[in-house]
């Protein structure tokens, strides 16, 4: 997968630079176009523009708070000189009907229509992403979810996997400590590796259905949903500090743990008190080669440094599995693949992350190092 970076040097370079690199990570190399390297002296740039974008599966229009007010020398707009290379690269995409996402970065907003050439009016139409410092990397792995076709997310929600697995990004439910704000993670798991109690933290005993956790490292929730009724487990968990209450996972019938990659203070309630919830110190302790069989997270495991192999054993009916790759240490995604059926083996990169968990879309898995 290839997408095109458009923006203004002097505009968000440096947005420009942290987003390549983050892409690159998640994408792999040469996943990202930029015509400030990809294009050598010498060669004509319009034709080197239309072969990178009809290579590229997406241009991401970085937009930060001087894009627009741009001027040339004699004090005109930029974006309305007919050599500017910024409208060339996005009026050339519009008009080849290549799929363009503006990218608002630094605080800027989406341009109005009646501010832009008559050929780039159609970029207000484009379902623009918003990149916040304070959530970069959860908002960046929202876009490449898009990029990859995963469902959209509503504002003002969490992060929904399919399957209703969610990554809760901060907007909502930052955590404020010492004026210091931090994300809380949630990320869905279960899986692979030993069950221990909580050996770090403090865990309070509560009536069947709820408790409390205050965690010093990432931790775990075990939800036990075999002996609850017709709807299953419903949980919610509240950070202290926040006091917002979030959804952490419905309808569990089964067993799933849920990872949580940052500390503090936290509160669990189910709508079933029927459903046994233990909160579990640290992110496992799994060994490869094993197999995973219930949808979620695996138990963390020591990242071979030749990659991580997932082979597909069956796909509970469905006609693909969604992997996810996470560092254990931060819960932040460092690769994704698809497996089909004819393609039931796909390798992760783990980009030397020392402990990570695999995230799969409710199948049977085998999960070894990649030889």
């Amino acid at each position: 997968m290839q997408v095109f970076l458009s923006y203004r040097r002097n505009d968000v370079g440096g947005y420009a630079g942290r987003l390549t690199d983050a892409l690159l990570q998640r994408l792999g190399a040469k996943s990202v176009f930029q015509d400030v390297i990809a294009v050598a002296p010498g060669q004509d740039f319009t034709v080197e523009l239309d072969r990178a974008l009809d290579d590229s599966v997406a241009v991401l229009a970085v937009i930060g708070p001087g894009w627009l007010t741009a001027a040339t020398r004699q004090g005109a707009p930029r974006l309305f000189e007919a050599d500017d290379y910024v409208r060339l690269e996005l009026a050339r995409a519009l008009n080849r009907n290549v799929r363009v996402v503006p990218v608002l970065v630094g605080g800027a907003a989406l341009p109005a229509a009646t501010d832009l050439p008559d050929e780039l009016r159609g970029l207000v139409h484009r379902q623009a992403v918003v990149l916040h410092d304070e959530t970069w990397h959860q908002d960046v792995d929202g876009l490449v979810g898009s990029l990859r076709g995963e469902p959209a997310v509503p504002p003002g929600h969490g992060r929904w996997w399919p399957r209703r697995r969610v990554l809760i990004a901060a907007a909502a439910g930052l955590l404020v400590a010492g004026g210091v704000s931090a994300a809380l993670l949630l990320l869905p798991s279960g899986g692979s590796g030993t069950q221990s109690p909580p050996s770090e933290g403090s865990y309070t005993q509560s009536p069947p259905g709820e408790g409390s956790y205050t965690a010093a490292a990432p931790w775990r929730l075990r939800i036990d949903g075999t002996a609850s009724g017709a709807d299953g487990c419903r949980v919610t968990l509240t950070a202290a500090d926040s006091g917002t209450p979030t959804q952490v996972h419905d309808d569990v019938y089964g067993i799933k743990r849920v990872q949580i990659s940052q500390t503090g203070s936290f509160r669990w309630q189910s709508t079933d008190r029927q459903c046994l919830i233990t909160p579990l110190a640290g992110t496992g302790n799994a060994v490869l080669p094993f197999t995973h069989e219930d949808d979620g997270d695996t138990d963390a495991f020591a990242a071979p440094a030749t990659g991580v192999t997932a082979q597909v054993k069956d796909y509970h009916g469905g006609s693909k599995c969604v992997f996810r790759l996470f560092d254990a240490a931060n819960g932040q995604v460092l690769d994704i693949a698809t497996a089909t059926p004819g393609t039931d083996t796909v390798t992760l990169n783990p980009y030397g992350r020392p402990k990570v968990y695999l995230f799969d879309d409710n199948c049977v898995v085998r999960v070894s190092a990649h030889p």
